[in-house]
């Protein structure tokens, strides 16, 4: 998974499944850890972004695999998270995957997608009344909108 082959973690993922491994023990003591490993070897220098982005996929595409099994396990709800990837920013493999995590953890995600304008932001996240707003930019100068973000909000 660290290295990105979607097919071959998938396919370790299905075979936990099938021995009986909850998804959720599956994401805290697999997936989770993982993410961080490679966000460290990321840090450090010993991997680069476009690994650093397969991994991300990777990941993504365990989570869609496990999504259906999270729906029939009975998770707590804790509230709304309205997530969205701001204004001239496409990049969603991180705010996608943590939208999964949070949601298999009993929130419930209202995803905006990407190159979301600051006015729409905050108005779904009034009419939602959302407990929660998680902003994503990849770029240094995408991530300038977030401030804009939270200005309008207040």
């Amino acid at each position: 998974m660290i290295y990105g082959n979607t097919a071959q973690g998938k396919g370790r993922v299905e075979k936990l499944l099938e021995q009986g491994m909850s998804p959720i023990k599956i994401m805290d003591e697999i997936l989770i850890p993982a993410t961080r490993i490679a966000g460290d070897r990321y840090e450090k220098g010993e991997i680069f972004l476009p690994q650093l982005m397969k991994t991300g996929e990777t990941m993504k595409g365990i989570l869609e695999l496990l999504q259906p099994y999270f729906k029939k396990e009975k998770i707590e709800q804790r509230g709304k998270i309205l997530i969205a990837t701001v204004k001239d920013d496409w990049h969603d493999i991180g705010k996608s995957i943590v939208g999964m995590i949070l949601s298999s953890e009993g929130y419930k995600i209202i995803d905006l997608g990407t190159d979301v304008p600051t006015e729409k932001i905050v108005e779904i996240a009034k009419e939602e009344k959302a407990d929660i707003i998680a902003l994503s930019a990849l770029m240094t100068t995408t991530a300038m909108n977030m401030p804009l973000v939270i200005k309008a909000l207040k």
